[in-house]
């Protein structure tokens, strides 16, 4: 699976207008129907800043890079759907979670040769 290193991870609380790679302002709006991909796109356009969504599956984080043709309401449906689960059962990945993790370990495989 694809690791977000920590260097590239920004700490939260910072402002956009503190880590943005462009001197420009800007407005994204962000709504259910948006897909992953724009998203990531409209930040990149927007503020020069690469950004990664993330779903959360079961006690996992998950890079959405394999789903990024989703929408974010879809995205927010599927983490609903993984957290209604028992206690117990969230250590189970479904078949869809799966297959992006095999998706993503395969992407690592191929950078790592």
């Amino acid at each position: 699976m694809e690791k977000v290193r920590q260097k590239n991870t920004l700490n939260n609380e910072r402002a956009i207008g503190d880590v943005r790679k462009n001197n420009l302002s800007g407005t994204i709006n962000i709504n259910g129907v948006m897909k992953v991909a724009e998203l990531e796109s409209a930040f990149s356009k927007t503020f020069g800043l690469a950004v990664q969504v993330f779903r959360k599956s079961g006690n996992v984080w998950l890079q959405t890079t394999a789903t990024d043709e989703w929408t974010l309401a879809a995205q927010n449906q599927k983490a609903m759907e993984m957290e209604k689960r028992t206690a117990s059962d969230k250590n189970i990945i479904d078949a869809g979670d799966r297959q992006e993790l095999e998706y993503l370990s395969n992407i690592q495989s191929t950078i790592n040769k």
